[in-house]
């Protein structure tokens, strides 16, 4: 499925570019509250005239919001502002707030999978002790998705490592940016952790079903 990122496009063209990204092949769209622009990035994407079964969209609980009560209101606005009947992923977009309120805003997450508005849920920029923690506090862990930046190469070999051991997923986020695996050591990192433990997504936007999410305001760069 090939995403289309919204971070950073504007309310005023975000409905634009997200239709005619649609009609261009895409069906997944990346936003979150923050973005601030959910409401028009949702309404373009269902413009394009594409069953709804047929697209997918990301939101993601603010890190001001990561708490229990917060996350709860973030889920039923992003609900109430893209009109989607459901949001296909949810996820937790900082480990702020605290171990309290992390975990409080997955249990959030949680329940409004439970609820049916909230189809799957994750977590993004968590670092090793944050998927740990959240690991312990689940007996049971399903699959989610934890949507890590490519730049943070220091801390990649150490992601690697607890990925490879659970049953957790990591999606790359792509900057439209030069490689940043410029010497060997981050050539192998990035072969680690993006191709050799079976539970990581595909590196390569060639692999099947699931791709980085590349950002653009502009129909010219998509």
């Amino acid at each position: 499925m090939l995403g289309y990122g919204v971070y950073q496009t504007p309310a005023d063209v975000a409905e634009h570019v997200t239709t005619h990204a649609i009609k261009s092949g895409y069906r997944h769209v990346d936003s979150a509250t923050v973005y601030r622009n959910e409401e028009p990035s949702a309404k373009g994407m269902l413009a394009a005239g594409i069953q709804r079964e047929q697209l997918f969209y990301t939101s993601k609980v603010p890190p001001k919001s990561i708490n229990y009560n917060d996350a709860k209101k973030c889920v039923d606005e992003s609900l109430r502002k893209t009109g989607l009947g459901y949001i296909d992923l949810y996820l937790l977009h900082a480990p702020y707030g605290g171990k309290e309120g992390r975990l409080g805003a997955w249990k959030a997450l949680v329940e409004a999978v439970k609820d049916g508005k909230v189809r799957s849920i994750g977590v993004s920029n968590y670092g090793v002790h944050h998927l740990d923690e959240l690991e312990q506090w689940q007996k049971v862990c399903p699959v989610h998705r934890n949507l890590i930046q490519l730049s943070d190469l220091a801390n990649l070999n150490r992601t690697a490592t607890i990925l490879s051991r659970s049953r957790w997923q990591t999606q790359r986020e792509s900057n439209r940016t030069p490689p940043l695996a410029r010497t060997p050591r981050h050539r192998l990192l990035v072969r680690i952790a993006l191709r050799s433990p079976r539970s990581l997504l595909p590196a390569r936007p060639r692999d099947a079903q699931r791709r980085p999410a590349p950002r653009t305001h502009s129909e010219e760069t998509q």
